[in-house]
């Protein structure tokens, strides 16, 4: 992955990670190449996830790309998404070369919260109003489309329906249905991005499901 950015191969470098350190390659391939980075990135043909953690970054790249202020939750998401949009050329390692160790009481392993939920609709508003006007293939656009909305869509509707089985799915919704309702009649949050079964979903929350519960 270093020889791949150092010699200039590639601009970012990413390879799989592990949960189990007997996961772990210990004898990694040869890196593959591919261009057409951001369109990977969202259609997920190449499964670029929005880690950090499993990726190496060409400096010059990076040098004033920054992590957004004042999200405390999904700003990750954002950086990638700005380097992805950046990226000409990447490669990827198959193999698990990073062991990935969960701690309890970290933030990707915390409950839901007020926090979590607003950090991640903060997140999905600066994306949308970041890259709206960007120039991309009608593709990408399609998928970046329906990712940002997804991302409404999931800590809105079913973050609480997951999160300690659901135990506190009507207080949460009482949280979440006015928050997006107004991304919604800001023309931030667009349904209409989303599968057809998430379409359905998010509109019976906003009209019904979620309307009841406040």
């Amino acid at each position: 992955m270093y020889d791949a950015v150092r010699d200039g191969k590639a601009d970012v470098a990413y390879c799989e990670h592990a949960r189990d350190k007997e996961q772990l390659s210990t004898a990694p391939t040869a890196p593959v190449y591919h261009d057409c980075v951001f369109e990977n990135f969202v259609t997920k043909r190449l499964n670029i996830k929005i880690y950090i953690h499993n990726k190496i970054f060409r400096r010059d790249l990076i040098k004033d790309i920054f992590f957004p202020e004042n999200i405390a939750i999904g700003e990750d998401a954002v950086y990638i998404y700005r380097i992805m949009y950046r990226t000409e050329k990447i490669a990827h390692v198959p193999e698990r070369l990073y062991y990935y160790r969960e701690r309890s009481g970290s933030a990707v392993n915390s409950s839901l919260s007020e926090k979590i939920i607003m950090s991640n609709f903060m997140a999905a508003e600066l994306l949308f109003k970041e890259f709206n006007d960007k120039a991309m293939s009608r593709l990408s656009r399609k998928y970046l489309n329906r990712r940002t909305a997804y991302r409404f869509f999931k800590f809105a509707v079913t973050e609480p329906i997951h999160s300690e089985n659901g135990v506190h799915k009507k207080e949460w919704y009482v949280y979440t249905w006015p928050l997006l309702k107004k991304y919604k009649d800001a023309g931030i949050y667009k349904p209409q991005h989303l599968t057809l079964n998430n379409r359905i979903r998010s509109w019976l929350f906003l009209n019904f499901t979620g309307r009841q519960k406040r």
